[in-house]
């Protein structure tokens, strides 16, 4: 587990030639990697990397500076942040290095990094230009809310409901003001780090395990990015909606006009978990810009929800101001 793909064209950005290291010249000995690792957030306060307080990007940052020293990555790229006590299955990073190093030995430094919390799924020598966060095209989480039974037979949530709550706000773009409480909008600051649109929801009731008495509502969201808290602000939002039989449109006003006074507070993190991310439209001549240009409208694959089984997920190294608005769910 966590072994190289043997020149596979793993997410279509393996290089074939594997940059041929020319002598004497320092830019061709750098290698970028590709990790993808899942993790249970619990135990976790957030991913980025925090002095004195325990995150993903904090553990796999130690593993990293144990194998390579001097020559560890400055910087990891990611391809979801997700808050504190939020998991993943199938998170990407990404980062360079000019030390000496294989897929193998990545993967056996960060196996011994928080092993019981995080699981390295695969480890990738990839074409330099490959950026976890910049070369996603869409991300999906999916978010878990039991549902209680009343004395009745019925659930305190109609599932129906909640999937058209969410149908309102499909294929729509999504500001981070309409999200954001009044002290930190900028209306005028509409760059397209701030604007999402959902490509794809889905609210349907499921069963947890084997217990015919434990149903659960599950949310399935999918977008080219995510904003600040932006899913679990829907998720409880919509759910609130449907307990109040509010109108099928009352999610959409929220959202689109700008009313965050009328959402509700963000749902538990326990409950959310980054399943998916998509390299789709990946293109090396860009250097990973594709996600700028990826059409919109264009929904993701539903038989192949992300580069492989798992699923995939975004973080940004460049404006500070910027990053903290995306995918901070």
């Amino acid at each position: 587990s966590g072994a190289g793909s043997g020149g596979a064209d793993w997410f279509g950005v393996l290089d074939p030639a594997r940059e041929a290291v020319k002598s004497g010249n320092g830019r061709d000995r750098r290698s970028t990697f590709l990790v993808e690792i899942d993790y249970v957030g619990t135990g976790f306060q957030g991913v980025q990397v925090n002095h004195g307080i325990r995150t993903v990007l904090g553990a796999i940052r130690e593993g990293l500076e144990g194998l390579l020293g001097k020559d560890a990555p400055k910087a990891i790229a990611m391809a979801g942040r997700t808050d504190a006590g939020v998991h993943a299955i199938g998170q990407v990073l990404s980062f360079s290095t000019w030390g000496s190093t294989s897929e193998d030995e990545i993967a056996a430094a960060l196996g011994k990094v928080a092993c019981n919390e995080i699981r390295v799924a695969r480890v990738a020598n990839v074409h330099r230009s490959f950026h976890a966060n910049f070369g996603a095209t869409w991300r999906r989480y999916m978010y878990l809310f039991p549902l209680n039974t009343r004395p009745d037979g019925s659930e305190d949530v109609d599932c129906g409901r909640v999937q058209r709550q969410l149908e309102h706000i499909s294929r729509e773009p999504l500001h981070f003001n309409a999200l954001a409480f009044a002290s930190i909008r900028n209306w005028e600051a509409r760059s397209d780090v701030d604007v999402c649109t959902l490509l794809h929801t889905s609210a349907r009731r499921v069963q947890i395990g084997a217990d015919p008495t434990a149903p659960a509502l599950l949310v399935e969201l999918t977008a080219d990015r995510f904003l600040r808290r932006m899913v679990r602000i829907l998720v409880s939002s919509a759910i609130r909606a449907a307990r109040h039989h509010a109108d099928d449109r009352e999610l959409r006003r929220i959202v689109l006009e700008g009313k965050r006074e009328g959402a509700a507070l963000p749902a538990p993190p326990e409950g959310l978990c980054m399943v998916g991310v998509g390299y789709d439209s990946y293109d090396t001549s860009q250097g990973g810009a594709a996600m700028r240009n990826a059409p919109s409208t264009q929904e993701p694959p539903q038989s192949q929800p992300g580069p492989s089984a798992g699923g995939r997920a975004s973080c940004d190294h460049g404006d500070p101001a910027q990053a903290a608005r995306r995918d901070g769910t």
